[in-house]
């Protein structure tokens, strides 16, 4: 029997120079295959996501060092519906996964420990409204298929 936990994590908020006024405005730290940031400031992203996981992990009590296999489904929700690509968002999901292998909840996450090489599954999930109080909403459905004994 697999046992499934889901995470909900919040996109964290990054400051981000518009280029019309000028002003920073603090907008959702998305990270995307189309984008060309700093390397510094993508780091930053990054460690927002590791952060953000990392605090939905403990909100749901995730076992470490207990899941030999797993399966990840990630549906990405943003604020505005518009027509996106959802593998595009892939580097948005990665640093969360990588953020569980170093908790401890898997030892890698290489296909032998994942359910299969196109882990984790990425898809569209319902836009969000200014009342949910997220600017983005990653929400982790994790599967584990094995344990260790």
């Amino acid at each position: 029997m697999n046992t499934m936990y889901t995470l909900l994590i919040p996109a964290p908020e990054v400051g981000q120079r518009s280029k019309a006024t000028g002003k920073m405005n603090k907008v959702a730290g998305w990270l995307s295959m189309n984008d060309r940031f700093h390397w510094r400031s993508t780091a930053a992203r990054k460690k927002g996501w590791q952060a953000a996981t990392r605090t939905a992990a403990e909100q749901v009590g995730l076992p470490m060092g207990y899941a030999a296999k797993a399966r990840f489904e990630a549906d990405l929700m943003f604020r505005r519906a518009v027509r996106r690509d959802p593998i595009n968002w892939h580097p948005t999901v990665k640093p969360c996964i990588d953020e569980l292998v170093s908790l401890g909840f898997l030892r890698d996450d290489t296909p032998q420990y994942l359910h299969c090489q196109d882990c984790p599954h990425l898809r569209l999930g319902d836009p969000l409204s200014a009342k949910d109080g997220f600017k983005g909403l990653v929400v982790l459905k994790v599967e584990i298929m094995g344990v260790y004994r």
